[in-house]
C-alpha cells in the first residue's frame, strides 16, 4: 500500500470526525420467516438517522418479494390478502413466524397478515398488514445498540402515524 493512499484515507477519516456527518445510505433488510425458512424478503434504505421505532413504522410501506419457499406454499395468486395463523409452539420451541427488520427489531409470532400491492421494480408485491405491525410494536425485540439510539423511548404510535401521513403528502 502506498504512503499517499494511506494519507488520503487518513485525511478522509479526519474530515468525517471533524464534521461528524456522513452522507451514505444504510440498507435495511426485512425478512419474514416461516419455521426457519425465509418466505418474503425486501429492503429499504435510509440515511442512518432513523431509530428502531421509525424503521418499524416504515415497514408499513415496505414491499416484500416472494422467495422459492413462499412459492412452495402454493398460495392462490388471486388472493389480495393472506393470513398465516398457526398453532402456538410447544413449550421450549421457537414461534413459527418471525418478522425481522435490521435496525428496527424482530418479532416472533404465530400469525401475520400480508396484503398484495402493486409490484415494485424489485418484484415486491406484498406488505405486512399495518395493524399487525402496530400490535407487534410494543413486544418486538431490538438490539441494545438500537435501544440507546431511540429518540423517544416513550414512543407514541398515533403521533408517529400522523407525522408519517403528513410526510407522505409532501
Amino acid at each position: 500500500m502506498s504512503k499517499s493512499f494511506f494519507v488520503s484515507c487518513l485525511s478522509c477519516a479526519m474530515l468525517v470526525m471533524f464534521y461528524g456527518t456522513t452522507y451514505g445510505a444504510r440498507l435495511v433488510r426485512v425478512e419474514i420467516t416461516l419455521n426457519g425458512e425465509v418466505i418474503l424478503e425486501g429492503n429499504a434504505s435510509d440515511n442512518g438517522e432513523r431509530d428502531a421505532d421509525a424503521i418499524w413504522e416504515a415497514l408499513k410501506v415496505t414491499n416484500l418479494r416472494e422467495t422459492d419457499a413462499f412459492r412452495k406454499l402454493k398460495i392462490d395468486p388471486e388472493l389480495k390478502e393472506y393470513q398465516f395463523d398457526l398453532d402456538p409452539p410447544e413449550k421450549g420451541h421457537a414461534w413459527p413466524i418471525k418478522i425481522d427488520a435490521s435496525f428496527g427489531g424482530e418479532k416472533e409470532t404465530r400469525f401475520v397478515t400480508i396484503k398484495r400491492v402493486t409490484p415494485d421494480q424489485n418484484g415486491g408485491s406484498w406488505r405486512i398488514d399495518s395493524q399487525d405491525l402496530d400490535d407487534a410494536f410494543d413486544t418486538r425485540m431490538i438490539m441494545r445498540s438500537e435501544a440507546v439510539r431511540l429518540k423517544r423511548p416513550k414512543y407514541d404510535k398515533t403521533e408517529a402515524m400522523v407525522k408519517e401521513k403528513a410526510r407522505l403528502r409532501q
